[in-house]
Protein backbone atom coordinates (compact mmCIF):
# COMPACT_ATOMS: atom_id res chain seq x y z
CA UNK A 1 0.00 0.00 0.00
CA UNK A 2 1.57 3.60 -0.96
CA UNK A 3 2.21 6.11 1.71
CA UNK A 4 -0.31 8.78 1.20
CA UNK A 5 -3.03 5.79 1.19
CA UNK A 6 -1.75 4.74 4.53
CA UNK A 7 -1.59 7.92 5.38
CA UNK A 8 -5.27 8.92 4.92
CA UNK A 9 -6.50 5.69 6.94
CA UNK A 10 -4.60 7.40 9.65
CA UNK A 11 -6.59 10.57 9.08
CA UNK A 12 -9.43 8.38 9.07
CA UNK A 13 -9.31 6.12 12.15
CA UNK A 14 -8.61 9.32 14.22
CA UNK A 15 -11.37 11.06 13.29
CA UNK A 16 -13.36 7.72 14.16
CA UNK A 17 -11.36 8.09 17.54
CA UNK A 18 -11.42 11.52 18.47
CA UNK A 19 -15.52 11.51 17.92
CA UNK A 20 -15.70 8.45 20.02
CA UNK A 21 -13.50 9.59 22.86
CA UNK A 22 -15.17 13.04 22.68
CA UNK A 23 -18.50 10.84 23.60
CA UNK A 24 -20.37 12.19 20.58
CA UNK A 25 -23.86 10.86 19.96
CA UNK A 26 -22.79 10.69 16.21
CA UNK A 27 -20.51 8.25 14.30
CA UNK A 28 -18.95 7.92 11.34
CA UNK A 29 -19.57 5.65 8.52
CA UNK A 30 -17.88 6.64 5.47
CA UNK A 31 -15.25 9.02 4.57
CA UNK A 32 -13.68 10.49 2.15
CA UNK A 33 -10.14 12.50 2.28
CA UNK A 34 -9.08 14.97 -0.54
CA UNK A 35 -6.32 16.80 -1.42
CA UNK A 36 -4.21 15.63 1.94
CA UNK A 37 -0.32 16.50 1.19
CA UNK A 38 1.66 16.25 3.90
CA UNK A 39 4.36 18.36 3.09
CA UNK A 40 1.82 21.17 2.13
CA UNK A 41 2.49 23.69 5.04
CA UNK A 42 -0.85 24.90 4.51
CA UNK A 43 -3.62 21.91 3.74
CA UNK A 44 -6.68 22.32 1.13
CA UNK A 45 -7.77 19.53 2.69
CA UNK A 46 -11.31 17.90 2.53
CA UNK A 47 -12.58 15.42 4.54
CA UNK A 48 -16.24 14.35 3.36
CA UNK A 49 -18.00 12.40 6.14
CA UNK A 50 -21.29 11.02 6.60
CA UNK A 51 -22.78 10.06 9.75
CA UNK A 52 -25.13 7.97 11.72
CA UNK A 53 -26.52 8.46 15.17
CA UNK A 54 -24.14 6.11 17.76
CA UNK A 55 -27.13 5.00 19.07
CA UNK A 56 -29.66 3.99 16.06
CA UNK A 57 -28.75 0.74 14.68
CA UNK A 58 -27.89 0.42 10.57
CA UNK A 59 -30.28 -1.36 8.66
CA UNK A 60 -27.89 -1.31 5.29
CA UNK A 61 -24.45 -0.39 5.05
CA UNK A 62 -23.28 2.04 3.15
CA UNK A 63 -19.87 0.78 1.37
CA UNK A 64 -19.70 3.94 -0.92
CA UNK A 65 -19.99 7.44 -0.11
CA UNK A 66 -22.25 8.80 -2.58
CA UNK A 67 -22.44 12.52 -3.24
CA UNK A 68 -25.77 13.25 -3.60
CA UNK A 69 -27.01 11.97 -0.87
CA UNK A 70 -30.48 13.00 0.72
CA UNK A 71 -30.18 14.63 4.01
CA UNK A 72 -28.83 17.94 5.75
CA UNK A 73 -24.85 18.72 5.78
CA UNK A 74 -22.87 20.85 7.46
CA UNK A 75 -19.27 22.08 7.30
CA UNK A 76 -16.79 22.35 9.90
CA UNK A 77 -13.49 24.53 9.22
CA UNK A 78 -9.92 23.30 10.50
CA UNK A 79 -7.73 26.49 11.30
CA UNK A 80 -4.25 26.84 12.52
CA UNK A 81 -2.33 29.73 13.44
CA UNK A 82 -5.41 31.56 12.47
CA UNK A 83 -5.35 30.16 8.80
CA UNK A 84 -7.86 28.08 7.61
CA UNK A 85 -5.94 24.44 6.46
CA UNK A 86 -9.21 22.50 5.53
CA UNK A 87 -12.90 21.56 6.26
CA UNK A 88 -14.78 18.77 7.29
CA UNK A 89 -18.03 18.21 5.55
CA UNK A 90 -20.46 16.32 7.21
CA UNK A 91 -23.86 14.44 5.55
CA UNK A 92 -26.19 13.64 7.64
CA UNK A 93 -27.56 10.40 6.68
CA UNK A 94 -30.44 9.89 9.29
CA UNK A 95 -33.38 12.06 9.75
CA UNK A 96 -34.14 13.04 12.93
CA UNK A 97 -30.49 13.86 13.64
CA UNK A 98 -30.05 16.73 15.74
CA UNK A 99 -27.62 19.39 13.16
CA UNK A 100 -26.82 21.62 15.80
CA UNK A 101 -25.24 18.95 18.02
CA UNK A 102 -23.80 17.19 15.58
CA UNK A 103 -21.76 20.33 13.98
CA UNK A 104 -21.27 21.05 18.06
CA UNK A 105 -19.77 17.18 18.08
CA UNK A 106 -17.20 17.85 15.41
CA UNK A 107 -16.22 21.47 16.42
CA UNK A 108 -15.55 20.22 19.74
CA UNK A 109 -12.71 17.68 17.66
CA UNK A 110 -11.51 19.82 15.27
CA UNK A 111 -8.79 21.51 17.05
CA UNK A 112 -7.57 17.97 18.15
CA UNK A 113 -7.77 16.87 15.14
CA UNK A 114 -6.12 19.76 13.33
CA UNK A 115 -2.85 19.21 16.03
CA UNK A 116 -3.04 15.79 14.57
CA UNK A 117 -2.68 16.40 10.96
CA UNK A 118 0.52 19.09 12.48
CA UNK A 119 2.07 15.99 14.14
CA UNK A 120 1.96 14.03 11.29
CA UNK A 121 3.82 16.77 9.92
CA UNK A 122 6.34 17.81 11.44
CA UNK A 123 7.12 13.62 11.75
CA UNK A 124 7.44 13.22 8.16
CA UNK A 125 9.65 16.27 8.17
CA UNK A 126 11.80 15.57 10.81
CA UNK A 127 11.56 11.78 9.56
CA UNK A 128 12.55 13.27 5.11
CA UNK A 129 15.24 16.20 6.63
CA UNK A 130 17.01 14.22 9.58
CA UNK A 131 16.31 10.59 9.50
CA UNK A 132 14.77 10.46 12.56
CA UNK A 133 11.66 8.70 13.53
CA UNK A 134 10.28 11.61 16.14
CA UNK A 135 6.83 12.26 16.71
CA UNK A 136 4.25 13.46 19.51
CA UNK A 137 1.93 10.67 20.89
CA UNK A 138 -0.87 11.17 23.10
CA UNK A 139 -4.11 12.69 23.97
CA UNK A 140 -3.64 14.03 27.20
CA UNK A 141 -3.91 17.81 28.58
CA UNK A 142 -0.76 17.98 28.60
CA UNK A 143 -0.07 16.72 25.34
CA UNK A 144 -2.07 19.04 23.77
CA UNK A 145 -1.10 21.97 25.57
CA UNK A 146 2.47 21.44 23.66
CA UNK A 147 0.23 21.60 20.63
CA UNK A 148 -0.67 24.57 21.81
CA UNK A 149 2.40 25.96 22.45
CA UNK A 150 4.14 24.92 19.03
CA UNK A 151 1.02 26.36 17.43
CA UNK A 152 1.77 29.91 19.08
CA UNK A 153 5.41 29.85 19.28
CA UNK A 154 5.69 28.85 15.45
CA UNK A 155 3.44 31.97 14.07
CA UNK A 156 6.27 34.70 15.18
CA UNK A 157 10.19 34.62 15.33
CA UNK A 158 10.94 35.27 19.09
CA UNK A 159 13.58 33.59 20.70
CA UNK A 160 12.02 30.43 22.89
CA UNK A 161 13.72 28.64 25.80
CA UNK A 162 12.39 24.95 26.18
CA UNK A 163 12.88 23.09 30.16
CA UNK A 164 12.26 19.76 30.63
CA UNK A 165 13.98 16.86 32.20
CA UNK A 166 15.82 14.26 30.16
CA UNK A 167 13.75 12.02 27.42
CA UNK A 168 10.73 15.26 27.64
CA UNK A 169 11.06 15.68 23.84
CA UNK A 170 13.02 18.96 23.54
CA UNK A 171 14.29 18.39 20.21
CA UNK A 172 10.90 17.14 18.79
CA UNK A 173 9.34 20.30 20.35
CA UNK A 174 12.30 22.42 18.76
CA UNK A 175 11.86 20.72 15.37
CA UNK A 176 8.20 20.80 15.80
CA UNK A 177 7.89 24.95 16.00
CA UNK A 178 10.70 25.39 13.37
CA UNK A 179 8.30 23.06 10.97
CA UNK A 180 5.16 25.26 11.00
CA UNK A 181 7.07 28.31 11.09
CA UNK A 182 7.74 30.42 7.85
CA UNK A 183 11.55 29.06 8.15
CA UNK A 184 10.30 25.52 7.39
CA UNK A 185 12.65 25.67 4.22
CA UNK A 186 15.19 26.94 5.96
CA UNK A 187 18.16 24.96 7.97
CA UNK A 188 17.41 23.33 11.14
CA UNK A 189 20.62 23.59 12.69
CA UNK A 190 21.34 22.18 16.38
CA UNK A 191 24.54 22.46 18.15
CA UNK A 192 25.43 20.56 21.40
CA UNK A 193 26.43 23.23 24.01
CA UNK A 194 27.74 20.71 26.39
CA UNK A 195 30.53 19.24 24.43
CA UNK A 196 31.90 22.44 23.51
CA UNK A 197 34.93 23.35 25.28
CA UNK A 198 35.44 26.75 26.88
CA UNK A 199 37.59 28.10 24.29
CA UNK A 200 35.66 27.38 21.71
CA UNK A 201 32.20 28.32 22.95
CA UNK A 202 31.78 31.76 21.12
CA UNK A 203 33.38 30.36 17.78
CA UNK A 204 30.84 27.55 17.36
CA UNK A 205 28.05 29.66 18.06
CA UNK A 206 29.44 31.95 15.42
CA UNK A 207 29.70 28.57 13.24
CA UNK A 208 26.18 27.07 13.82
CA UNK A 209 24.68 30.92 13.32
CA UNK A 210 26.09 31.28 10.20
CA UNK A 211 24.92 27.62 9.08
CA UNK A 212 21.48 28.16 10.26
CA UNK A 213 20.63 31.71 8.43
CA UNK A 214 17.02 32.17 7.28
CA UNK A 215 16.09 28.89 9.62
CA UNK A 216 16.39 28.08 12.76
CA UNK A 217 19.07 27.51 15.44
CA UNK A 218 18.68 25.57 18.09
CA UNK A 219 21.25 25.02 21.26
CA UNK A 220 20.51 21.80 22.94
CA UNK A 221 21.71 21.97 27.05
CA UNK A 222 22.62 25.93 26.68
CA UNK A 223 22.63 25.65 30.69
CA UNK A 224 25.57 23.30 30.58
CA UNK A 225 27.59 26.61 29.20
CA UNK A 226 29.77 28.02 31.68
CA UNK A 227 28.33 31.51 33.26
CA UNK A 228 31.27 33.56 32.16
CA UNK A 229 30.74 32.85 28.68
CA UNK A 230 26.68 34.40 29.73
CA UNK A 231 26.91 37.84 28.21
CA UNK A 232 28.54 36.72 24.82
CA UNK A 233 25.50 34.37 24.28
CA UNK A 234 23.24 36.40 25.72
CA UNK A 235 24.17 39.02 22.83
CA UNK A 236 23.51 36.16 19.67
CA UNK A 237 20.45 35.48 21.38
CA UNK A 238 19.28 38.90 21.55
CA UNK A 239 20.01 40.22 18.19
CA UNK A 240 17.20 37.56 17.51
CA UNK A 241 15.19 40.08 18.94
CA UNK A 242 16.30 43.17 18.00
CA UNK A 243 12.63 44.41 16.66
CA UNK A 244 9.23 43.02 18.14
CA UNK A 245 7.57 43.70 15.12
CA UNK A 246 10.16 41.79 12.81
CA UNK A 247 9.59 39.30 15.50
CA UNK A 248 6.33 38.84 14.80
CA UNK A 249 5.88 39.57 11.37
CA UNK A 250 8.90 36.94 10.45
CA UNK A 251 11.28 39.39 8.75
CA UNK A 252 14.16 41.04 9.43
CA UNK A 253 15.03 38.33 12.16
CA UNK A 254 18.43 36.51 10.40
CA UNK A 255 18.19 33.33 12.64
CA UNK A 256 15.53 32.14 14.68
CA UNK A 257 17.12 30.61 17.87
CA UNK A 258 15.71 28.24 20.03
CA UNK A 259 17.31 26.37 23.26
CA UNK A 260 16.45 24.12 26.26
CA UNK A 261 17.62 23.37 29.43
CA UNK A 262 17.32 21.41 31.77
CA UNK A 263 14.50 21.30 34.17
CA UNK A 264 16.62 20.16 37.74
CA UNK A 265 19.69 22.18 36.44
CA UNK A 266 17.85 25.54 35.62
CA UNK A 267 16.27 25.52 39.57
CA UNK A 268 19.87 26.74 40.71
CA UNK A 269 20.13 29.50 37.90
CA UNK A 270 16.89 30.45 36.62
CA UNK A 271 17.65 34.25 37.73
CA UNK A 272 20.54 34.21 35.00
CA UNK A 273 18.14 33.18 32.44
CA UNK A 274 15.40 34.84 33.47
CA UNK A 275 16.27 37.43 30.98
CA UNK A 276 16.63 35.37 27.69
CA UNK A 277 12.87 34.24 28.28
CA UNK A 278 10.33 35.59 25.90
CA UNK A 279 8.80 32.40 24.90
CA UNK A 280 9.26 29.29 27.49
CA UNK A 281 7.33 26.16 28.02
CA UNK A 282 8.13 23.38 30.64
CA UNK A 283 7.15 20.43 29.02
CA UNK A 284 5.52 17.36 31.35
CA UNK A 285 7.32 14.41 32.28
CA UNK A 286 5.97 11.16 31.55
CA UNK A 287 4.72 10.87 35.15
CA UNK A 288 2.36 13.82 34.31
CA UNK A 289 1.02 12.11 30.99
CA UNK A 290 0.61 8.82 32.49
CA UNK A 291 -2.81 8.53 30.36
CA UNK A 292 -0.87 8.39 27.23
CA UNK A 293 1.67 5.66 28.52
CA UNK A 294 -0.80 3.00 27.04
CA UNK A 295 -0.83 5.34 23.51
CA UNK A 296 2.87 5.12 23.24
CA UNK A 297 3.24 1.90 24.00
CA UNK A 298 1.27 0.41 21.30
CA UNK A 299 2.41 2.90 18.96
CA UNK A 300 6.36 1.57 20.17
CA UNK A 301 5.27 -2.02 19.64
CA UNK A 302 3.51 -1.53 15.94
CA UNK A 303 7.00 0.42 14.91
CA UNK A 304 8.96 -2.90 15.95
CA UNK A 305 6.42 -5.27 14.46
CA UNK A 306 8.34 -6.01 11.78
CA UNK A 307 11.25 -7.81 14.71
CA UNK A 308 8.72 -9.49 16.47
CA UNK A 309 5.03 -9.18 17.07
CA UNK A 310 4.25 -8.33 21.00
CA UNK A 311 1.23 -7.83 23.01
CA UNK A 312 0.78 -6.99 26.54
CA UNK A 313 -2.18 -7.36 28.78
CA UNK A 314 -3.93 -5.15 30.22
CA UNK A 315 -2.49 -5.93 33.49
CA UNK A 316 1.07 -5.37 31.67
CA UNK A 317 0.35 -1.75 30.57
CA UNK A 318 -1.03 -0.77 34.17
CA UNK A 319 2.92 -1.71 35.49
CA UNK A 320 3.82 0.82 32.76
CA UNK A 321 1.99 3.43 33.29
CA UNK A 322 2.63 3.13 37.33
CA UNK A 323 6.46 3.36 36.72
CA UNK A 324 8.30 6.13 37.25
CA UNK A 325 9.87 6.89 34.24
CA UNK A 326 12.46 8.96 35.16
CA UNK A 327 14.13 8.81 31.69
CA UNK A 328 10.54 9.63 30.38
CA UNK A 329 9.86 8.83 26.68
CA UNK A 330 13.00 7.36 25.94
CA UNK A 331 13.12 5.27 28.92
CA UNK A 332 9.70 3.98 27.77
CA UNK A 333 10.81 3.34 24.42
CA UNK A 334 14.15 1.52 25.57
CA UNK A 335 12.60 -0.60 27.68
CA UNK A 336 9.52 -1.25 24.51
CA UNK A 337 13.10 -2.18 22.30
CA UNK A 338 14.10 -4.45 24.86
CA UNK A 339 10.87 -5.91 25.35
CA UNK A 340 10.84 -6.64 21.58
CA UNK A 341 14.19 -8.36 21.09
CA UNK A 342 14.15 -10.54 24.49
CA UNK A 343 10.51 -11.69 24.60
CA UNK A 344 9.71 -15.00 23.28
CA UNK A 345 6.32 -14.89 23.60
CA UNK A 346 3.35 -13.25 21.82
CA UNK A 347 1.78 -11.86 24.23
CA UNK A 348 3.54 -11.06 28.00
CA UNK A 349 1.17 -11.05 30.99
CA UNK A 350 2.53 -9.54 33.75
CA UNK A 351 5.32 -12.62 35.09
CA UNK A 352 6.64 -12.70 31.64
CA UNK A 353 7.03 -8.50 31.44
CA UNK A 354 9.06 -8.51 34.53
CA UNK A 355 10.86 -11.79 33.80
CA UNK A 356 12.52 -9.30 31.02
CA UNK A 357 12.38 -5.89 32.54
CA UNK A 358 12.75 -6.65 36.74
CA UNK A 359 13.20 -2.48 37.45
CA UNK A 360 9.44 -2.32 36.42
CA UNK A 361 8.59 -4.14 39.96
CA UNK A 362 9.88 -1.00 41.43
CA UNK A 363 6.36 0.09 41.66
CA UNK A 364 4.29 -3.40 41.46
CA UNK A 365 1.44 -3.02 44.04
CA UNK A 366 2.13 0.21 45.45
CA UNK A 367 -0.32 3.28 45.16
CA UNK A 368 0.51 5.98 42.92
CA UNK A 369 0.40 8.59 45.89
CA UNK A 370 -2.21 11.54 44.16
CA UNK A 371 -1.17 15.26 44.74
CA UNK A 372 -2.58 18.05 47.23
CA UNK A 373 -5.50 19.04 46.24
CA UNK A 374 -4.76 22.05 44.53
CA UNK A 375 -2.24 20.44 41.76
CA UNK A 376 -5.18 17.32 41.79
CA UNK A 377 -6.95 18.84 38.60
CA UNK A 378 -3.39 19.03 36.46
CA UNK A 379 -3.02 14.93 37.61
CA UNK A 380 -5.91 13.09 38.33
CA UNK A 381 -6.87 11.26 35.03
CA UNK A 382 -10.85 10.03 34.73
CA UNK A 383 -10.21 6.60 35.21
CA UNK A 384 -8.50 8.14 38.77
CA UNK A 385 -11.57 9.80 39.87
CA UNK A 386 -13.75 7.02 38.47
CA UNK A 387 -12.31 4.81 41.01
CA UNK A 388 -12.03 7.05 44.18
CA UNK A 389 -16.54 7.10 43.32
CA UNK A 390 -16.80 3.33 43.26
CA UNK A 391 -14.56 2.69 45.82
CA UNK A 392 -16.37 5.81 48.06
CA UNK A 393 -13.54 7.54 48.37
CA UNK A 394 -13.69 10.57 46.56
CA UNK A 395 -13.27 13.55 48.51
CA UNK A 396 -14.18 16.31 45.77
CA UNK A 397 -10.30 17.11 45.37
CA UNK A 398 -10.59 17.34 41.79
CA UNK A 399 -11.35 20.81 41.01
CA UNK A 400 -12.49 23.91 42.38
CA UNK A 401 -15.30 24.79 40.34
CA UNK A 402 -18.67 24.41 41.99
CA UNK A 403 -20.80 23.39 39.19
CA UNK A 404 -18.31 20.93 38.14
CA UNK A 405 -17.80 19.94 41.91
CA UNK A 406 -21.98 19.76 42.11
CA UNK A 407 -21.83 17.44 38.65
CA UNK A 408 -19.13 14.99 39.89
CA UNK A 409 -21.19 14.36 43.20
CA UNK A 410 -24.27 13.90 41.45
CA UNK A 411 -22.86 11.43 39.32
CA UNK A 412 -20.95 9.75 41.95
CA UNK A 413 -24.46 9.35 43.44
CA UNK A 414 -26.51 8.71 40.39
CA UNK A 415 -24.18 6.90 38.05
CA UNK A 416 -26.43 3.70 37.72
CA UNK A 417 -29.24 6.03 36.73
CA UNK A 418 -30.40 7.12 33.11
CA UNK A 419 -28.40 10.75 33.13
CA UNK A 420 -28.32 13.22 30.21
CA UNK A 421 -26.31 16.01 30.34
CA UNK A 422 -28.98 18.57 30.47
CA UNK A 423 -30.28 16.82 33.58
CA UNK A 424 -26.85 16.94 34.97
CA UNK A 425 -26.65 20.81 33.91
CA UNK A 426 -29.80 21.45 35.76
CA UNK A 427 -28.24 20.31 39.07
CA UNK A 428 -25.26 21.67 38.59
CA UNK A 429 -27.26 25.27 38.14
CA UNK A 430 -25.60 25.64 34.83
CA UNK A 431 -26.52 25.33 31.22
CA UNK A 432 -25.62 22.17 29.36
CA UNK A 433 -22.76 23.89 26.66
CA UNK A 434 -21.47 25.62 29.83
CA UNK A 435 -20.92 22.19 31.86
CA UNK A 436 -20.11 20.19 28.91
CA UNK A 437 -16.78 23.12 28.19
CA UNK A 438 -16.12 22.60 31.84
CA UNK A 439 -15.80 18.40 31.39
CA UNK A 440 -13.52 19.40 28.63
CA UNK A 441 -11.58 21.85 30.40
CA UNK A 442 -11.13 20.94 33.73
CA UNK A 443 -10.87 16.95 33.10
CA UNK A 444 -10.24 16.75 29.54
CA UNK A 445 -13.18 14.94 28.89
CA UNK A 446 -16.68 14.62 28.29
CA UNK A 447 -19.52 14.01 30.87
CA UNK A 448 -20.22 10.89 28.87
CA UNK A 449 -16.90 9.57 29.02
CA UNK A 450 -16.59 9.77 33.05
CA UNK A 451 -19.52 7.94 33.69
CA UNK A 452 -18.60 5.27 31.70
CA UNK A 453 -15.11 5.07 33.33
CA UNK A 454 -17.29 5.27 36.74
CA UNK A 455 -19.76 2.93 35.70
CA UNK A 456 -16.78 -0.03 34.66
CA UNK A 457 -15.10 0.97 37.72
CA UNK A 458 -17.86 0.15 39.91
CA UNK A 459 -18.35 -3.16 38.17
CA UNK A 460 -15.19 -4.09 38.87
CA UNK A 461 -15.19 -3.73 41.98
CA UNK A 462 -18.73 -6.07 42.26
CA UNK A 463 -16.56 -8.57 40.25
CA UNK A 464 -13.88 -8.66 42.51
CA UNK A 465 -16.52 -8.50 45.17
CA UNK A 466 -19.15 -10.51 44.75
CA UNK A 467 -17.38 -13.40 43.04
CA UNK A 468 -20.98 -15.36 42.67
CA UNK A 469 -23.23 -12.93 41.45
CA UNK A 470 -24.28 -13.11 37.68
CA UNK A 471 -22.58 -10.73 35.41
CA UNK A 472 -26.26 -9.67 34.01
CA UNK A 473 -26.92 -8.73 37.50
CA UNK A 474 -23.73 -6.87 38.27
CA UNK A 475 -24.60 -4.60 34.54
CA UNK A 476 -27.78 -3.86 35.69
CA UNK A 477 -26.17 -2.41 38.96
CA UNK A 478 -24.19 -0.34 37.24
CA UNK A 479 -26.40 0.80 34.87
CA UNK A 480 -26.14 -0.79 31.49
CA UNK A 481 -29.10 -2.19 30.42
CA UNK A 482 -28.40 -4.54 27.91
CA UNK A 483 -25.68 -7.36 28.46
CA UNK A 484 -24.16 -7.07 24.81
CA UNK A 485 -23.02 -3.36 25.69
CA UNK A 486 -21.71 -3.97 29.19
CA UNK A 487 -19.70 -6.48 28.25
CA UNK A 488 -18.13 -4.63 24.99
CA UNK A 489 -17.86 -1.44 26.68
CA UNK A 490 -16.14 -2.89 29.48
CA UNK A 491 -13.79 -4.77 26.99
CA UNK A 492 -12.99 -2.01 25.43
CA UNK A 493 -12.56 -0.16 29.06
CA UNK A 494 -10.79 -2.75 30.57
CA UNK A 495 -8.81 -4.45 27.74
CA UNK A 496 -10.58 -8.16 28.70
CA UNK A 497 -13.75 -9.64 28.98
CA UNK A 498 -15.77 -9.22 32.10
CA UNK A 499 -15.41 -12.55 33.19
CA UNK A 500 -11.96 -13.01 32.24
CA UNK A 501 -11.67 -9.92 34.55
CA UNK A 502 -13.20 -11.90 37.00
CA UNK A 503 -11.83 -15.42 36.91
CA UNK A 504 -7.85 -13.40 36.95
CA UNK A 505 -8.82 -12.00 40.25
CA UNK A 506 -9.67 -15.05 41.93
Amino acid sequence: MDKSRIEKQQLEAELVTALKQAGAACTVDTIEVERFDLNAPQQDLTVRVKTYSRFAAKTKPVNQFNRNSKGSSITVSLVYQNKPIGDIEIVLAEEGMDLVDVKRAFEDIALDFTYFIKRKQAHKKIKDSENLDMQWLGRSRAAKQVDQFIEKSSSVDFPVLIYGEFGSGKLLTAYSIHCHSLRRQGPFVEGRCGKWQDQDIIKNIETLWQQAQGGTLFLRDIDLLPQSQFIKVRNFWLHGTSSTASAIQGVGVPVRVIASVSQKRIEKQRCVWQELDYLSIELPSLRDRRGDIREMTEHYLRKLSHINKVSLSSDCMELLERFDWEDNIQQLERVISKLVLMSDSSHLEPSGLLAIIPQLSDKQGQKIELPEAEFCEQSLTIADIATLIASDSYLGQVTHHPALEKAINYLAEQYSSDLTLSGLAEKAFVSASHLSYLFKHHLDSSFKQLLIQIRIAKAKLLLKEKPTCKITEIAFDVGFHDLSHFEKTFKRVVGISPGKYRRRRR
